[in-house]
Formats: C-alpha cells, sequence, structure tokens
C-alpha cells in the first residue's frame, strides 16, 4: 500500500519480500527463510543493471561486497558465501561446497541455549563453518533494506523494482481480478 503522498515509482516492492522472511525466521522455518535470504544480493543486484542474466556470479558477489557488513562474515569469503548460494539453492545442500574454502555450512537454529555467530570449526581436514540461522539471514536482510531504500528514488531501479514478482492484492487485471495473486 502507498502512503499518503508516495508516487508508485518510489514504491519499494522489496519490502514485503523482507517482511516475509522475518516472517518465516520468527515462525522457526529455517529453511524457506535461508532460500530466500540468499537471494536478496541476487535479486538487488539484478536491478542494477540491463541485463540480469549475464555475469550472476559477479554480481552476487559485488553486491555483497559493497553491501554486506563484512565483520559479521570475517571467517568467510564473499567467494564462500556466493557458493554457499550455489550449493543450497541449486542442490539444496550445505556441504561438499566447490571452490570454497569451507567443505560445509552449519546453520544453527534458535534455542534458548546457544546462539553461534561468525565461528569456524576443523574436523579431519574440513572446514565447516557455523553461524545462527537467524542472526545469518537477518543481517543479509538488513543489507537488502540499507541498499533497497537508498535506491528507491533512483528512476532506473524503481522502474525495474515494479517488474518484482510480489502481490497484487486485488488481482492482475485484465487476467484475474478481485483475488489476491503472485505475479
Amino acid at each position: 500500500m502507498l502512503n499518503k503522498g508516495e508516487s508508485m515509482s518510489s514504491q519499494n516492492y522489496l519490502t514485503p519480500l523482507f517482511d516475509e522472511i522475518e516472517n518465516a525466521l520468527n515462525a522457526n522455518l529455517y529453511l524457506s527463510a535461508l532460500f530466500m535470504t540468499l537471494t536478496i544480493p541476487d535479486i538487488c543486484s539484478s536491478l542494477e543493471v540491463n541485463n540480469p542474466d549475464q555475469n550472476v556470479g559477479a554480481r552476487y558477489k559485488q553486491w555483497c561486497h559493497d553491501n554486506l557488513d563484512l565483520s559479521k562474515f570475517s571467517l568467510i569469503s564473499i567467494d564462500d558465501i556466493y557458493y554457499m548460494r550455489c550449493k543450497a539453492l541449486h542442490n539444496g545442500q550445505a556441504q561438499d561446497i566447490q571452490k570454497s574454502s569451507i567443505s560445509q555450512y552449519v546453520l544453527v537454529c534458535e534455542n534458548n541455549c546457544i546462539t553461534m555467530v561468525n565461528c569456524s570449526i576443523k574436523l579431519n581436514n574440513h572446514s565447516v563453518y557455523v553461524y545462527s540461522a537467524k542472526e545469518f539471514c537477518l543481517e543479509i536482510i538488513k543489507s537488502g533494506r540499507k541498499w533497497s531504500e537508498k535506491n528507491r528514488n533512483d528512476p532506473v531501479i524503481s522502474v525495474r523494482m515494479e517488474k518484482l514478482l510480489r502481490y497484487h492484492m486485488n488481482g492482475l487485471s485484465p487476467l484475474i481480478s478481485g483475488v489476491p495473486v503472485i505475479a
């Protein structure tokens, strides 16, 4: 919904995505939250370029370099974050990460006993990266929110943002009207 005086071109269509990821975290739906969180650099960086289907890896890594608080991920590289994304999104796995300095990552689900953030464990010549699932996602969401707010009035990004997959609460006329759709 637009705020009073807000134009369509300045609406931040990424906010519902970030909110939905946070809702998933609050409902302990860590897999859903993780998969969506790992796409934030993809989505944001795609809005910055003319052809988002080209140079995906370089674009993803550059966005992470420019926008993540790398002190929160000091035990891994930007390449490692990208390879984590690839292994999760393409294979649904967190181990045997090729080309990475880590062999596996483990995201600890929230509990009242322990919170692990930015830890590395060496085990039998394997490097395992450990992070709180919730904190990992929240750090990337925070960076995505900052990026989207900084760029929401950029005329080129605003036009591209209007094309993002999102909820249309009254349908997508003339195709479907009167019911919420995602399009």
